[in-house]
């Protein structure tokens, strides 16, 4: 004699037509594949939400905490008043493209204008010169050179490398060579 869930067991392998949850009765909870999948996917998917907004927010906490210590803000008054100043003395140069000084004003204190860095590259390049063998600057021996008596495109090339190679640090108020970066392989 067979026990009920012996019973139960054979209608399942014998009952290809209706489907196990007919099979098993009204009681038994419906599990189809389909729907493990999807729930499985919905656990994955709020377990990657949860996971990025505690970043995100953890984030915005750190990013809000050092940023308030480290300066205040400026007041709407403090930037109004540096906005017209700036307007006070400078004027937009539509050929440029750029903003520049109003005749007759000077440069705010500590400021090179930009014919004093033009003279700081021009006795860069009048001391040394571009080696693209060894892809470096070598200091000229015999002493510098008069780059007036240079080529249009020497002095050009020279100039395209120094820009490459060095930038002007405004702290320093200098040019800063730039370390190359390093071939890949």
């Amino acid at each position: 004699m067979q026990t009920h869930v012996e019973i139960q067991r054979g209608a399942l392998d014998h009952a290809p037509l209706l489907g196990r949850s007919a099979a098993q009765g009204f009681a038994a909870p419906v599990q189809h594949k389909k729907a493990r999948f999807t729930a499985t996917r919905l656990q994955v998917a709020s377990v990657v939400f949860g996971l990025f907004f505690a970043f995100t927010g953890g984030m915005l906490h750190a990013q809000g905490a050092s940023g308030t210590a480290a300066a205040a803000p400026l007041t709407r008054e403090q930037v109004k008043m540096e906005r017209d100043e700036f307007l006070r003395t400078h004027q937009w140069d539509a050929v440029a493209e750029n903003w520049v000084l109003k005749q007759g004003m000077e440069a705010p204190a500590g400021v090179k204008t930009r014919a004093e860095v033009k003279a700081e590259r021009n006795e860069f390049l009048r001391n040394n010169r571009w080696n693209p063998v060894s892809g470096d600057w070598e200091p000229l021996t015999k002493g510098p050179r008069d780059v007036s008596k240079m080529s249009r495109e020497q002095v050009r090339n020279e100039t395209r490398q120094f820009i490459r190679t060095h930038q002007w640090d405004e702290v320093k108020g200098a040019w800063v060579e730039v370390t190359p970066r390093k071939a890949r392989k």
